[in-house]
């Protein structure tokens, strides 16, 4: 004698059944079979309480869950009912409860503001080639991608389109260090709407120049040798340097400054040179 499938139990789609987004919107159920027969299902899903053939959705699946944004065009603030029928290769059959929920409202395009650099930062590492921004309302609540154009302009000049993206954040070309630089974000969607916001400022920091020091060997019967350095500025920067010199245990003292790149010392003359 075939025992019937037990009566399939239908998962809620999110915890808030008034406001359930579109984009990515799954069914989820379970059930099993008394006898262990394998179960496929029959999944409806409509506008009406009365689920009939019309609403078929999806026959004969082996999976407990399916994908509706996938295989249906879902409507905003629109009430939905499914239920589910599990079957057995015997013949044999239960149907679930039908349950309903409505879909998210139709939301505006969110509201940006900035996250990296902050608004009036004066401390942005011109390094980090990256801006990023935060949005009202997470992307995961719209169903379809939003686009964000992001402008960018040094000083005074005129913003310039830097690049679009998906995401939250952007890769920049090279700043420049203890530069001021404004810029804003347009937000939009597929269907051509867009919003602007408000524009940022922020100052980059000052990079420090890295230097290179060639140290000297000095051939015997040489009476002075030469120590040379090289200096590179991230920034492009003039830079000055001042050369100090003194035994290891000492402090030691400048002995020259200016935009040189080296300088002689007596062999006879031990000491430690910092630039």
């Amino acid at each position: 004698m075939n025992t019937y499938p037990r009566r399939p139990e239908l998962i809620p789609p999110s915890r808030n059944l008034g406001n359930v987004p579109l984009k990515d919107l799954t069914l989820n159920w379970s059930s099993n079979d008394p006898d262990g027969d394998e179960l496929v299902y029959d999944v409806y899903f409509g506008r009406e309480p009365r689920l009939d053939e019309k609403d078929l959705l999806i026959r004969g699946t082996h999976e407990t869950m399916v994908d509706v944004s996938l295989l249906k065009r879902l409507d905003y603030s629109t009430k939905y009912y499914w239920k589910v029928v599990a079957k057995d290769s015997y013949g044999g059959e239960s149907t679930s409860y039908t349950e309903s929920f409505t879909t998210q409202m139709r939301a505006d395009l969110p509201a940006v503001t900035p996250e990296n650099p902050r608004s009036g930062a004066s401390d942005f590492d011109a390094g980090r080639r990256s801006l990023s921004w935060k949005t009202s309302l997470p992307l995961e609540y719209y169903p379809e991608p939003l686009y964000f154009d992001v402008y960018l302009a040094e000083g005074q000049s005129r913003h310039s389109l830097i690049g679009t993206t998906n995401s939250t954040d952007i890769v920049i070309p090279s700043l420049k260090g203890h530069t001021t630089y404004s810029w804003y974000v347009v937000v939009r969607d597929a269907s051509g709407k867009e919003k602007k916001s408000e524009e940022w400022i922020f100052r980059t920091s000052n990079r420090a120049p890295v230097i290179d020091m060639k140290y000297p060997f000095a051939p015997p019967g040489q009476s002075s040798i030469p120590v040379t350095w090289s200096v590179v500025d991230p920034d492009g920067d003039s830079v000055t340097t001042e050369v100090f010199f003194g035994a290891e245990d000492e402090e030691p003292v400048r002995i020259a400054s200016g935009r040189m790149t080296s300088v002689f010392l007596s062999v006879w003359t031990r000491g430690l040179v910092t630039v």
